[in-house]
């Protein structure tokens, strides 16, 4: 059964992100198990894999878990771990992964902030 705060997750994420991002509901597992709701967003310009295992030094793969629960929200990188993140990142990449990362961080704070505004408005 869906977690009624699921459509209110998703429309927070829709106004801030949908311009550049594809959002997607995740199933909860293991230590998430306690989120109301989970999200996957993927940039709407991401590479192909082919694309970003050919030529690394100029595309970047980019994958966020969002998790909304009692009343904060939270993200990840999903791909933090991943072998170009950690071993031997180009400068390029390591400044498209600090911009892009800084750009999602920024737009989570405006998403929180928003959530704050409603639940004080009510």
């Amino acid at each position: 059964m869906t977690n009624p705060k699921t459509g209110y997750h998703r429309s927070l994420l829709e106004t801030y992100f949908s311009d550049e991002y594809k959002i997607e509901l995740v199933e909860i597992d293991g230590d998430n198990a306690t989120a109301d709701s989970s999200f996957a967003l993927k940039p709407r310009d991401n590479p192909s894999v082919a694309a970003a295992t050919i030529a690394p030094m100029y595309r970047t793969r980019f994958k966020y878990i969002v998790q909304f629960g009692r009343g904060t929200v939270s993200f990840r990188d999903a791909y933090k771990s991943n072998f170009n993140r950690v071993n031997g990142a180009t400068p390029g990449q390591r400044r498209r992964i600090a911009e892009r990362y800084s750009d999602f961080e920024e737009r989570m704070r405006k998403v929180q902030a928003q959530m704050i505004f409603d639940a004080e408005r009510k």
